[in-house]
C-alpha cells in the first residue's frame, strides 16, 4: 500500500511531488502518480515517482491527492466512489467545495487546499480547509507534505477563493511584473541576461527583507525613497496610472473567476 498517490500529474501535482521527494519526507517508491495523459511521464522525470495511466492503482493509498481540472473534477470523483474506503482526499481543484468532493466520493474524509507552484523550490504558500471526517492524524500528515516546502494555513472555505487569487495565481502576477520591469530595462539599451538577472534578484532582495521583518511594505518602500527623486518619479507614474487599482481589479477578476468555478459555471 502506498502512502501518497496523486491522481493528476500536471504542474502543481509536480510541484508537491517535487517538494516532498526533495526534501526527503517520503521515498519515491511510497508514492504514485497516475494519469491518462502525456503529463505522468514528465511528473515521472521530475521526480521519479512510479505512475500509471489507470486511476484505480491510485486508490490504494492513504492520502489521495486529486489534481486534476476543476471542469472533470465531478466526472472523476463519481468514477473513484466505487472504490472510495479509509483514503484521506485532498483536493487541489480550484474552486471545488467541501460539499461538492463529499458528494462526489461518497466520503467526508476530503480537504480542499490551495496550493502554489512555488512548492517546487520549497517557497511554497498553501491553504487548507477540511470536512469533519479528517482527523488529527491525517491533518498531521496534511502538514507534514507541505510545510516540508512553503508555509500552510487553516482558513475558513469561504476564504479558500480569496487565497486563490492571491497566492494561487500570485506567482503569474510576479513573473508578469519581472518581465516587464526586465523588458523596460531592455528598452533602454541593458543587455538581456543583466535585465532580466538584476529583476529576478531585486524581486527577490525586497521580498527577503519583508521576511526579516526589517519593516513593512510601507517603511520600506519609504526608505527607498529621496525627496523628488528617481523612485519618487517612478511611484508618483504608478500613482498616476492607478497601478493599485489594476492590480486590485486583477486579483478581484481571479477571485470571481473562483466563485464562478465554486457555483458550477464554467
Amino acid at each position: 500500500m502506498k502512502q501518497l498517490s496523486f491522481i493528476g500529474t500536471g504542474k502543481m501535482a509536480s510541484a508537491i511531488a517535487k517538494g516532498i521527494c526533495q526534501n526527503s519526507v517520503l521515498d519515491c517508491d511510497k508514492i504514485i502518480g497516475t494519469s491518462p495523459g502525456a503529463s505522468k511521464d514528465i511528473f515521472h522525470n521530475l521526480t521519479q515517482i512510479p505512475v500509471s495511466s489507470d486511476n484505480s492503482d491510485a486508490m490504494n493509498s492513504h492520502m489521495v491527492i486529486l489534481g486534476f481540472k476543476p471542469q472533470v473534477a465531478e466526472q472523476i470523483c463519481r468514477s473513484l466512489r466505487p472504490m472510495v474506503k479509509e483514503q484521506h482526499f485532498v483536493s487541489i481543484c480550484a474552486g471545488i467545495t467541501l460539499d461538492d468532493l463529499q458528494e462526489w466520493l461518497g466520503t467526508d474524509k476530503v480537504t480542499r487546499t490551495m496550493p502554489n507552484t512555488p512548492l517546487c523550490v520549497s517557497k511554497g504558500a498553501v491553504a487548507y480547509c477540511s470536512s469533519a471526517g479528517v482527523n488529527q492524524e491525517e491533518t498531521a500528515l496534511l502538514h507534514k507534505y507541505f510545510e516540508c516546502s512553503g508555509i500552510l494555513a487553516r482558513v475558513d472555505e469561504g476564504d479558500m477563493n480569496t487565497i486563490t487569487a492571491l497566492s494561487g495565481s500570485g506567482p503569474a502576477y510576479i513573473f508578469e511584473m519581472v518581465d516587464a520591469l526586465a523588458q523596460s530595462a531592455k528598452n533602454n539599451g541593458l543587455a538581456d541576461d543583466v535585465a532580466l538577472q538584476f529583476s529576478i534578484q531585486t524581486f527577490l532582495g525586497a521580498a527577503q527583507m519583508l521576511s526579516n521583518k526589517l519593516g513593512s511594505p510601507e517603511e520600506l518602500r519609504n526608505a527607498v525613497t529621496s525627496p523628488n527623486g528617481t523612485t519618487y518619479a517612478a511611484l508618483e507614474n504608478f500613482k498616476h496610472n492607478n497601478l493599485r487599482e489594476v492590480l486590485s481589479q486583477g486579483f478581484q477578476a481571479a477571485k470571481d473567476r473562483g466563485d464562478e468555478l465554486s457555483r458550477g459555471i464554467k
